[in-house]
């Protein structure tokens, strides 16, 4: 099982958010953080990559120094933060944009999937 929080905005609904490591943010980063409307983290993470980019490029240009395999090294790691940052971080900059936006936790949930806990907070919530 995992732990869903389920937020609830007045006029925008309802949205589920996975407690702790985010798959998505994790494989897709900057086209999940657009998805999912966190546009400064997403305008971080291109600018860290354009920056792994040219750490990368000045690595091909300076094979024949001692700097060649310091700099991509280092272009490596930067490559495997942008991939590992967004995955442990996202789904909390996701809460945060959410409540951001006027939206309110109202649950808890442990639950095999987003959709099911959004079908125990309906039924929680549902008049009888």
């Amino acid at each position: 099982m995992k732990t869903f929080k389920v937020y609830q905005h007045p006029v925008k609904g309802i949205e589920t958010v996975k407690t702790g490591f985010s798959w998505p943010a994790f494989f897709f980063s900057f086209w999940w953080m657009g998805f999912k409307r966190l546009w400064p983290q997403m305008a971080m993470t291109i600018a860290a990559w354009l920056g792994a980019e040219a750490l990368g490029i000045v690595a091909g240009v300076t094979r024949d120094s001692g700097a060649h395999g310091l700099l991509a090294l280092l272009a490596f790691a930067a490559y495997c933060a942008i991939c590992l940052v967004p995955g442990f971080l996202g789904n909390a900059w996701r809460e945060r944009n959410l409540v951001s936006r006027g939206y309110e936790l109202v649950r808890t949930s442990e639950a095999p999937s987003a959709d099911a806990a959004l079908a125990q907070f309906v039924k929680q919530t549902a008049p009888v």
